[in-house]
């Protein structure tokens, strides 16, 4: 394929992805005045936007959206819902972290800071995202995507950049205030001066950002995306399913959601009573050739993609992009330990105790209940991440990439599990015109990736491809037994 060739179609998808989205939106905003009252989803008015404004002001308070088309193929009375993460202005839920972490997103407020940024990242990523981090400013750094253990890795790369920045701002003074001085000096005394060197250049301070270590992330989506997820349904949410990347979002969200469940129902039983009579299933969504799906339901942080006879063009054996990994980072391991719920802020409390010497945590433990945060985990294949992404694109008007694909693709599989009137909330993390080069593009999905392309070869149901109609074909047999 020519380049020329491979452009329109980039071009034709970046304006559906306009359409879609402003057609998600508007499709909310139509709303009738009255429905649009009662309506829990919908978000409150940001005042700080408009009092404070910035950049800054805009993330967050994102919309709740129902999927009616998907929601009905199952005919159990199960809501499914989207957080649109993807209206935050750096176009990702990302924004929510970008104080610390996330490269478009902290690219995107560093620009209203004047603060440069240099960032590392494999080179299994779109185009569109490096293309976009340098038109933000960035220095990007494309390395070959490998094992956290390889000094190549990304993660290695960008700590040894920030050693280097800092180490070397040690001899600055040394340069600017003996070297160069005297230099001035010797050539004062010849006659002649050299302005610019007058004064000493502001010396450059660095900071890493560590997305994956740093619990800033995790908290960042326990203060905020959790609580308007629990305010716009008010408090019946019955399962949230999400992919994880360094598992910021799913822990924080799920630590919220369930603490507030225990301390409703163990606390406040008189003053409200919850529709859903059980904790919120909490749902790990993972890419072929991620180990997190094994660390969550055996306990060992391992997938067989891994042996390095097995390896292929890139480390996860995914077309996704930016979730799976191969091993535990701090934000994911959070949802691995059993927590102590019916306090009013159990994991507030257990987020806090992280980051204190161990002989100053917390350990008295009023409650007697405790469960982990991630309940369990699914593995969804790249090409049911493919059709889903058309699925969606056809018949709810979303134009998405393809982690939230795969979020979409999880939520239905649970949603078919769950008992009559449950409501079950997943992620739109980015839409799909950052993904033009890879995930909506044919050529790259059917020749360089060996799957196919929706509507050309398979005729199957959303449902046949995600075996849920078989799931619940089996399930009426035994019913009927």
């Amino acid at each position: 394929m020519s380049k020329t060739a491979a452009v329109i179609p980039a071009v034709a998808l970046s304006s559906v992805a306009l359409v879609s989205i402003i057609f998600a939106v508007s499709t909310f905003r139509r709303r009738s005045r009255a429905e649009a009252a009662s309506c829990s989803t919908r978000p409150s008015v940001n005042d700080d936007a408009i009092t404070n404004g910035g950049y800054q002001s805009l993330i967050g308070n994102t919309p709740l959206m129902h999927l009616p088309h998907i929601s009905s193929l199952l005919h159990n009375n199960v809501k499914i819902y989207v957080k649109m993460e993807c209206l935050n202005p750096g176009g990702t839920g990302k924004d929510r972290a970008a104080r610390r972490s996330t490269g478009i997103s902290l690219a995107s407020l560093a620009c209203t800071r004047g603060h440069g940024i240099i960032v590392a990242m494999p080179d299994d990523q779109s185009s569109q995202k490096k293309e976009l981090l340098q038109k933000l400013g960035c220095g990007v750094v494309v390395v070959k995507n490998c094992s956290i253990s390889n000094p190549g890795h990304y993660v290695n790369v960008a700590r040894r950049i920030w050693e280097w920045l800092n180490v070397e701002r040690r001899y600055d003074d040394y340069y600017w205030n003996s070297v160069m001085k005297t230099s001035k000096e010797k050539r004062t005394n010849n006659g002649y001066c050299t302005d610019h060197l007058s004064s000493t250049p502001r010396l450059i301070k660095a900071a890493f950002m560590n997305q994956f270590e740093n619990l800033a992330n995790v908290n960042s989506h326990y203060t905020t995306t959790g609580p308007e997820i629990y305010t716009q349904l008010d408090g019946n949410v019955d399962a949230f399913v999400m992919s994880a990347g360094t598992g910021g979002t799913l822990v924080g969200v799920g630590g919220y959601l369930k603490e507030r469940w225990y301390y409703e129902r163990t606390v406040q039983k008189e003053h409200r009573l919850l529709q859903s009579q059980c904790p919120p299933k909490i749902v790990l969504v993972d890419p072929p050739g991620s180990s997190l799906y094994n660390k969550i339901k055996f306990g060992v942080a391992y997938a067989s993609q891994q042996s390095e006879q097995k390896l292929r063009r890139h480390r996860y054996d995914t077309l996704a992009e930016g979730i799976g990994l191969d091993r535990v980072t701090a934000n994911f391991g959070l949802g691995c330990e059993s927590i102590h719920w019916g306090d009013k802020n159990a994991f507030a409390k257990r987020l806090e105790d992280v980051t204190k010497p161990q002989n100053l945590q917390n350990t008295n433990i009023s409650s007697t209940v405790q469960s982990k945060i991630i309940d369990d985990a699914l593995s969804i294949t790249d090409q049911q991440a493919v059709h889903m992404a058309h699925y969606l694109l056809s018949h709810e008007g979303l134009f998405v990439g393809s982690s939230s694909a795969m979020n979409v693709a999880s939520a239905l599989i649970v949603a078919s599990q769950m008992p009559a009137g449950s409501n079950v909330v997943t992620v739109i993390c980015d839409g799909g015109q950052r993904h033009t080069s890879r995930f909506w593009n044919r050529y790259f999905i059917v020749d360089e990736w060996g799957l196919s392309w929706p509507g050309e070869k398979n005729d199957k149901s959303i449902l046949d491809l995600l075996g849920i109609q078989t799931r619940l074909y089996n399930m009426k047999r035994v019913c009927n037994k």
